[in-house]
């Protein structure tokens, strides 16, 4: 099974091609390729538009024919509210993704134009995908069973479905194209800007492509003893500048590294607030189905919801780490260059500042923030715990006080009474 799942998707390149199937058929990637080149359709984007018309008013429908929970207590409220939470935030999400298209279409592009080789998919990832397929398929059965069997109810089931599987893809696709853009960015840093050995002979190289390794030493000791200084041909300096390896390039690659991270973070931050929202409600539920119900019916439907929404909180606050991480090693390898080819003399002061050009590039890289409130990354994992373990809090001490309390009459058995 393992091996025909690898067969399908291969490495992580094929799985992001996949993803963005998926996304133009719910209508979310009005996108076509045209001779290689992916555009935007204005057809496609007014079927599109069309598509999530008719949801937004079958998921409005599903809310009003929603029948109202009659019991008071807060777990048998919030579960029997989850399907509807689970249909706005939702629908939210697709209609803001719609709107930004033109970004998604910039990122997708950029990652279209990418030499950097992908790497495989990992296992974990496979997990996560083969648990949630499960609860994909899972779910309109027993929505089916709950239900009334006419045509219009699996109408509206479809329409849940077709929500609660973008739950899990959207986080799957932020997590592949995190992962992609980080290929890339190492891609740079990694091959492109590392000092091959202590006398940075072959980052000089790149600079002073024509010259012979004599005249590079007889250079480097003019330059070590500072006799004189002399200007470099401008034919050298083209010819540096239309090497693939050169400084030039290397910060103008980074600055579209720059740019892209930017619209990546715009596209997804709305995204992920509201799906990091939902799954605290899903951890408040767990909790509370602790502390309330005893079927077992109940904790295998909750399990099964349960464990994916944990699966995917974790797509999500690690899809960062990997870039971050390498953000902060190409920082270390650009102050590493610009303390060594400093020390080589006078002569490679606008090699210098092309190299810091490069470190300022590398340090303005943006980290993803959730609207400017938070920063993501797997230390909101103690945040997002502290969050619902206050949510709870609350629930019980509402809870218990709207339970009566009966006090029994004191009956005091002293002599002096």
């Amino acid at each position: 099974m393992m091996t025909l799942t690898h067969k399908i998707l291969g490495d992580q390149k094929r799985l992001f091609l996949w993803l963005l199937r998926y996304l133009r058929i719910l209508g979310l990637a009005p996108f076509v390729d045209v001779e290689g080149n992916c555009k935007k359709s204005f057809v496609y984007q007014g079927l599109s538009s069309s598509i999530h018309t008719i949801s937004s008013a079958l998921t409005l429908v599903f809310l009003l024919t929603k029948p109202a929970s009659s019991s008071s207590e807060i777990y048998e409220y919030l579960n029997n509210y989850w399907d509807q939470a689970l249909s706005i935030v939702m629908v939210t999400c697709s209609w803001h993704f719609l709107m930004s298209s033109t970004k998604l279409l910039s990122i997708v592009r950029f990652l279209n134009r990418s030499k950097a080789s992908p790497l495989p998919v990992d296992w974990i990832t496979y997990v996560i995908i083969g648990v949630n397929v499960i609860t994909l398929v899972y779910a309109p059965i027993y929505n089916i069973n709950m239900g009334e069997k006419f045509s219009f109810n699996l109408v509206l089931i479809a329409n849940l479905s077709a929500l609660f599987s973008l739950n899990f893809f959207l986080a799957l696709f932020l997590s592949i194209v995190m992962k992609l853009f980080t290929c890339e960015l190492a891609n740079l840093t990694d091959a492109r800007l590392t000092s091959a050995s202590p006398s940075s002979e072959n980052t000089v190289k790149d600079i002073y492509p024509c010259e012979n390794l004599n005249e590079r030493k007889t250079r480097f000791r003019e330059d070590n003893n500072a006799t004189r200084c002399q200007t470099i041909p401008e034919w050298k300096k083209m010819i540096s500048v239309k090497k693939p390896n050169s400084l030039y390039r290397i910060k103008k690659k980074l600055i579209s590294c720059n740019r892209t991270a930017g619209l990546i973070h715009s596209q997804f931050s709305v995204v992920i607030l509201a799906l990091l929202a939902y799954q605290q409600l899903n951890m408040v539920l767990l909790v509370l189905y602790a502390l309330y119900d005893s079927s077992p019916t109940h904790f295998w439907s909750l399990l099964l919801f349960t464990v994916p929404s944990a699966l995917k909180l974790w797509l999500i606050l690690d899809s960062q780490s990997g870039y971050i991480e390498v953000c902060q090693e190409g920082v270390h390898r650009a102050k590493t260059l610009i303390a060594e080819v400093g020390g080589l003399g006078p002569r490679y002061a606008q090699v210098v500042w092309q190299l810091r050009g490069i470190l300022a590039e590398l340090e303005r890289m943006p980290r993803f923030t959730i609207l400017g409130f938070f920063e993501l990354g797997r230390h909101c994992l103690l945040a997002i715990g502290s969050v619902v373990l206050t949510y709870v809090i609350i629930a019980v001490q509402f809870t218990t006080s709207n339970n009566p309390v009966t006090c029994k009459p004191f009956n005091c058995n002293c002599s002096l009474c």
